[in-house]
C-alpha cells in the first residue's frame, strides 16, 4: 500500500510541477504550541518547507497559536491544515466544521516509532512526603489549559480512575508546559500536570536538572521511553479544514505519509519519525464522555430537550427531580469518597505524629461488665509499661501489673471516679522498670460515654522522674531552708534579747565605778570608763536595732487593704519632734491623694518612719531638712518616693545602704545604729517590692524610691491561691 501511495504522490508531484505557470499560492497550516511560541515556530517551520517544495505552486505558511488563539483563527477561516492534540481537535468538531483525519503524528526515541503519548504528575523532588497520588489531595495544582490531552485531562482521570478527589485548586497558566513546570520549581504549585515527552525535552536542553523533579505514579509501557503517569493516547491529528480541496489534501497526505521514506532528513530535522495512517480516537472521545469534558458536557441537556418540548411541565418536573437525585446522590458519593480518603490521610498522620511524641497517645475502654482494654494505644507504650500495643487491645491487666503496688488502688479508684462524674481523669504514681526500678509518669485523658454505655478515654501518658525528684529535691530544701530561718530568727532573738540584760548590767556598774572612784581616778582613766559605757550603750542600740529586724514578718500587724496616708501620718507624728528640734520641713499631696496599698500598717509605717527620719537626721550642717514625698502608679504597684537635700551618698557605695550595719558617715558625724535601712528593706521584700536609693553624690541630696503592691491585684493573687 506505501508502494502505491509513494507512486501516486510522485506522479502528482511531477503534473503539480509541469504546470509552473499557474500563480503561487498560500497554504496555512496552525499548530497549537504547547511550547515557547518562538521553539515551536523554529520547531516545525521544516514541515512547512517541506509541503512548499514538494506542493509546485503553493506556499506553506506556519500559524503557531495557543489554544483561544488558534480557535480564533479557525473561526475566521485563516487555517487550511490543523496539526493539534486530539482531545482539542474532537472539541473542534462542535463549533467548527472539520473533515476527516489526513495523518497521525510519529516520533522517534530510543530505537522506538511512537504514535501516542499520555500525561505526567511532576512534584518538587525535595518534598519526599508527596510520594503517591494519594498524598496530593487537596493540595495546590498547576495545568496549562483545561483542553490540554496530555497536559491535564489524562490525569484528571487517572484520579479519577482511582477513587480520588479531582482538584479543586488549579492555576491554568496557559501554554507552554514550560510555564508549569516553572510554578512547580518556584514552590508556587504543588503538583505540575504535563505532557509526555516535555520533562526529558527541558532536560535535555539544559533547561532544569534531572533530578530537580519526580513523577508521581510513574507506569511502564512497552516500548514507550517517556516517564508516563496515565494511559497512553494516539498522537496528534493533521486535520484538513473543509474549504480545503479535496484533491489538494490527498496530496497533502501522500506527502506526509512518504516523508519518513523519501526524505527522513525532513523527519529528523523535525524530530519525529514521520507521519502513519489515521488513528484511532475512539479513547480520547470516551475520556472526554468520562469526564464530562465539552462538548460532551451538555449532551445529556440537549436530549431531555426534545422531551421538555411535548410535555413542558411534566418533564421539567420530572427533569429536576432526575437532576435533583442524581446530584445529590454525586454529591454524597463524592462527599463519601474525600471523608474516606481524609480518614485515611487523618489516621496516617496520626501514626506518625505519634510514633514521634514521647509517651503514650491512647485510647482506654471500660466497659460496662467491668473489662479495661486499649482500643489503641501509639508505640510509646513499649516504653512508659513495657508492653506492646498489640497485647492490651483486648485486656489492660498486663499494664496494671507494671503500676507500683502502693499505687495501684489510687490509679484504679481514679478512673472509676472519672467514668462516673465523665470528668478529666489526671493521675501521677509510679510505674515498675527494669532491675526493680520505679519510673514517675503522669497520665490525662478526657472521658466520653459511648452509645452502648462504656466509656472511652482519650489521652497522653508520659514520664516524669526528672521533674518529680526535683520536686522532691526542691521540697527538702525548702523544708530545710524553713528550719533554718526559724532557728536563725530564733538565735537573732535571743542573743538581741537576752544580751541586753548584761550589757545594762555592764554600763551600770561601771557608772557607779565612775562616781565612787571619782577623786582617786586620773583624767585618762576617766575618759577610758566613759568610752567603755558609750560601747556598752552603742551595742545595746544595736541588740535593739536587731531585736526589731528579727521581728520583721513575725509581730507585725496581717497584710491587708490600707490607706496610705494613714500610715504616713502616724509616722510623721513619731518624727514631730526631730522636725521641731531641726526647723525643718516636709511637703506632701494632700490627703485624698494617696492611695489604697496593700500591707501591714504597722511595719510599712515603720518604713516612713525611718526614711523620714534619716532624711531630717542626715541634713546638711546649717541647713533646715527639707524632705518631699511623692507617689505614682506602675502596672501592678504604686511606687513612692522620699526625696531631701541633706549630706547624699556616693553613688558607688549604694548597694551598702541596704545592709545590717553598715554606715556610710562616722558616728563623730551623725549618731545611729545603721540597722534602720536594713529593716526597711526587709520589710519592703515582704511586701514582694523594690526599695533603693539614688544620689548625685555627698552633698547633693537623696532619693530613697520603694514599691507596694496595689490592692486590687494582691486580691487577684489571694484568689487565686496566694497566700501571705
Amino acid at each position: 500500500m506505501f508502494v502505491w501511495l509513494k507512486q501516486a504522490a510522485r506522479l502528482g508531484l511531477l503534473c503539480l510541477f509541469s504546470s509552473s505557470l499557474l500563480a503561487e499560492k498560500t497554504l496555512t497550516l496552525g499548530v497549537l504550541s504547547v511550547r515557547p511560541a518562538e521553539i515551536t515556530q523554529a520547531r516545525w517551520q521544516p514541515l512547512a518547507a517541506y509541503l512548499s517544495e514538494q506542493l509546485p505552486g503553493y506556499r506553506v505558511e506556519l500559524l503557531v497559536a495557543d489554544y483561544p488563539s488558534l480557535e480564533q483563527l479557525i473561526a475566521q477561516g485563516k487555517v487550511d491544515l490543523l496539526l493539534t492534540n486530539p482531545s482539542h481537535s474532537i472539541r473542534l468538531r462542535e463549533h467548527h466544521a472539520l473533515t476527516g483525519v489526513l495523518a497521525t503524528l510519529q516520533y522517534a526515541s530510543g530505537g522506538h516509532v511512537l504514535s501516542h503519548f499520555g500525561g505526567v504528575f511532576i512534584v518538587d523532588a525535595q518534598r519526599e512526603q508527596l510520594n503517591s497520588l494519594e498524598a496530593v489531595s487537596g493540595l495546590r495544582f498547576a495545568a496549562v489549559e483545561p483542553g490540554s490531552l496530555g497536559g491535564y485531562q489524562a490525569q484528571l482521570l487517572a484520579l479519577s480512575s482511582r477513587g480520588l478527589p479531582l482538584p479543586t485548586d488549579i492555576d491554568f497558566t496557559g501554554m507552554p508546559h514550560d510555564r508549569v513546570v516553572d510554578r512547580v520549581l518556584r514552590g508556587e504549585a504543588d503538583v505540575g500536570l504535563i505532557r509526555t515527552g516535555v520533562l526529558e525535552s527541558l532536560i535535555a536542553e539544559d533547561k532544569i536538572a534531572a533530578d530537580a523533579l519526580r513523577v508521581l505514579a510513574p507506569r511502564q509501557f512497552a516500548e514507550f521511553p517517556f516517564l508516563v503517569s496515565t494511559d497512553l493516547y494516539p498522537e496528534w491529528p493533521l486535520i484538513a479544514l473543509p474549504h480545503l480541496d479535496p484533491a489538494l489534501g490527498q496530496r497533502v497526505t501522500a506527502l506526509l505519509l512518504l516523508m519518513g521514506l523519501d526524505h527522513p532528513e525532513v523527519a529528523a530535522e523535525l524530530g519525529i519519525a514521520g507521519f502513519t495512517l489515521p488513528a484511532d480516537y475512539q479513547p480520547v472521545e470516551t475520556l472526554m464522555r468520562t469526564l464530562r469534558l465539552p462538548p460532551f458536557d451538555l449532551s445529556p441537556l440537549n436530549q431531555l430537550q426534545a422531551l421538555w418540548m411535548a410535555n413542558p411541565f411534566l418533564y421539567s418536573l420530572v427533569l429536576a427531580s432526575v437532576i435533583l437525585a442524581l446530584g445529590l446522590a454525586w454529591t454524597l458519593v463524592l462527599l463519601y469518597q474525600r471523608a474516606e480518603h481524609r480518614a485515611r490521610q487523618l489516621a496516617e498522620q496520626m501514626h506518625k505524629l505519634a510514633t514521634q511524641v514521647p509517651g503514650v497517645i491512647y485510647q482506654f475502654q471500660l466497659t460496662q461488665d467491668g473489662r479495661m482494654f486499649f482500643p489503641y494505644a501509639s508505640k510509646g507504650i513499649q516504653q512508659v509499661y513495657g508492653v506492646n500495643p498489640e497485647e492490651v487491645m483486648t485486656q489492660a491487666d498486663r499494664v496494671f501489673e507494671t503500676i507500683h503496688p502502693d499505687d495501684r488502688s489510687l490509679v484504679e479508684e481514679s478512673i472509676y471516679l472519672s467514668a462516673h462524674h465523665l470528668t478529666q481523669w489526671h493521675q501521677e504514681y509510679r510505674v515498675l522498670a527494669e532491675e526493680g526500678k520505679t519510673r514517675w509518669v503522669e497520665g490525662r485523658a478526657e472521658p466520653e460515654r459511648m452509645a452502648n454505655g462504656d466509656v472511652l478515654w482519650h489521652g497522653y501518658i508520659g514520664e516524669i522522674t526528672p521533674r518529680k525528684q526535683a520536686e522532691l529535691a526542691l521540697e527538702e530544701q525548702r523544708e530545710a531552708l524553713i528550719y533554718s530561718n526559724a532557728e536563725l530568727e530564733q538565735f537573732a532573738y535571743v542573743i538581741s534579747h537576752d544580751l541586753r540584760q548584761p550589757l545594762r548590767l555592764i554600763s551600770s556598774y561601771i557608772e557607779l565605778l565612775k562616781r565612787s572612784l571619782a577623786e582617786r581616778l586620773d583624767p585618762q582613766a576617766q575618759t577610758m570608763m566613759g568610752y567603755t559605757v558609750q560601747a556598752a550603750q552603742r551595742m545595746d542600740q544595736m541588740l535593739v536595732g536587731l531585736l526589731h529586724y528579727s521581728r520583721v514578718g513575725r509581730k507585725g500587724q496581717p497584710m491587708q487593704a490600707c490607706q496610705s496616708w494613714a500610715v504616713f501620718e502616724e509616722a510623721l507624728r513619731y518624727v514631730q519632734p526631730e522636725l521641731l528640734h531641726s526647723e525643718g520641713q516636709v511637703d506632701f499631696p494632700e490627703a485624698s491623694l494617696w492611695p489604697e496599698v496593700w500591707g501591714s500598717p504597722d511595719e510599712l509605717m515603720r518604713v516612713f518612719q525611718n526614711l523620714l527620719s534619716n532624711a531630717i537626721k542626715y541634713h546638711q550642717p546649717g541647713h533646715p531638712p527639707q524632705v518631699r514625698i511623692d507617689f505614682e502608679p506602675q502596672t501592678d504597684a504604686w511606687q513612692f518616693v522620699v526625696a531631701d537635700q541633706g549630706m547624699g551618698f556616693e553613688p558607688s557605695q549604694a548597694h551598702r545602704l541596704f545592709k545590717v550595719f553598715q554606715r556610710l558617715h562616722s558616728r563623730e558625724e551623725i549618731e545611729g545604729s545603721g540597722i534602720g535601712l536594713a529593716i526597711c528593706a526587709k520589710i519592703i521584700r515582704r511586701h514582694s517590692g523594690r526599695l533603693w536609693g539614688e544620689s548625685a553624690g555627698n552633698q547633693q541630696g537623696a532619693r530613697f524610691f520603694f514599691t507596694l503592691p496595689k490592692t486590687s491585684v494582691a486580691l487577684t493573687q489571694r484568689g487565686s491561691g496566694d497566700q501571705d
